[in-house]
């Protein structure tokens, strides 16, 4: 996932009275049809290799990018807002299943987007609207994250073997917000959806 630090793009007399760090992720849901048919399929997988909390109970969803920031919330959401002002809403067509490499010992599941393109062109005007650097970036809709490659053998002919299909149609995009510190636990919090046109 791409983090992008924006403490540098932000005012940075900020930081001299604020020094909480917070995570802010930016992403699209899908709807509540495919997340419940993404929960069954990590159920599955868990009863083949056992998952750990994390990957088991995560939210179903597309990332666009993450950012660390000093908590100037509307600053965010101000150039949030102006990025999406006139994007037209689209479907989201899914296909089948993938797998990431981590390196040479994990792997991730993911199922295939087969439109990536109006995902790419949100995700590039969201990096104009924050002036960010463009990264390669090919969008998933995550199933189970870095699972080392032991327990993925298992599993991995079988899983490219499913045969799934279904497409959603994407209204919104949301900002999620979270303190960065040292507890695992840290929820993130809903703090904004921009309603695509």
């Amino acid at each position: 996932m791409q983090v992008y630090n924006m403490k540098s793009a932000i005012n940075n007399q900020l930081a001299l009275f604020d020094t909480q760090n917070y995570e802010f992720n930016i992403l699209i849901s899908p709807t509540y049809r495919i997340k419940n048919y993404v929960y069954n399929f990590k159920q599955q997988i868990n009863e083949r290799i056992g998952l750990d909390a994390k990957n088991l109970y995560s939210v179903p969803h597309i990332s666009l990018f993450k950012m660390e920031s000093v908590d100037n919330e509307d600053y965010i959401l101000e150039n949030f807002k102006q990025a999406l002002l006139y994007s037209k809403r689209f479907k989201v067509e899914l296909n089948g299943v993938g797998f990431f490499k981590h390196g040479e010992s994990k792997k991730s599941v993911f199922l295939n987007i087969v439109n990536p393109e109006p995902i790419v062109h949100i995700y590039k005007r969201l990096l104009s609207a924050f002036r960010l650097k463009e990264r390669p970036f090919m969008p998933r809709l995550t199933v189970v994250k870095a699972i080392a490659n032991s327990k993925m053998n298992k599993i991995e002919y079988d899983l490219s073997k499913y045969n799934y299909h279904d497409n959603f149609f994407c209204t919104k995009v949301t900002v999620l917000k979270k303190p960065i510190n040292d507890d695992p636990d840290t929820k993130y919090v809903k703090i904004y959806e921009a309603l695509l046109n």
